[in-house]
């Protein structure tokens, strides 16, 4: 519920990051605890950054809203609105562009 990789584990357990790939194929139930462990892991992730993006009290203490975990949060969670990206339309041909490259001085 950590939410470790599967090297992570390997070296807990001591053993090859091959054999813990072994037990999931082999173990649908390892499988399963360790897909359940890690969303559990990432919602608590995702629980925090919320909070930490809304602002929060807790004991006694104001923790204002971040404005960085908000641009985070809302640039993952929503990013066909949020992404910051950039798009550019191609137009013409191969003989087009080799005729402007050949136009220009050198």
């Amino acid at each position: 519920m950590l939410g470790h990789t599967n090297v992570e584990l390997a070296e807990f357990f001591g053993i090859a990051e091959s054999t813990i790939y072994e037990w999931i194929k082999d173990h649908p139930s390892f499988a399963e605890s360790l897909q359940k462990g890690r969303e559990i892991a990432n919602m608590e992730v995702v629980r925090a950054l919320h909070k930490k993006a809304k602002g929060y009290e807790e004991q006694g203490r104001h923790y204002p809203p971040d404005t960085a975990a908000m641009i985070f949060f809302l640039k993952n969670r929503k990013p066909e609105k949020w992404q910051d990206r950039r798009e550019v339309a191609v137009t013409g041909n191969a003989e087009d562009l080799k005729a402007l490259i050949e136009s220009k001085p050198s």
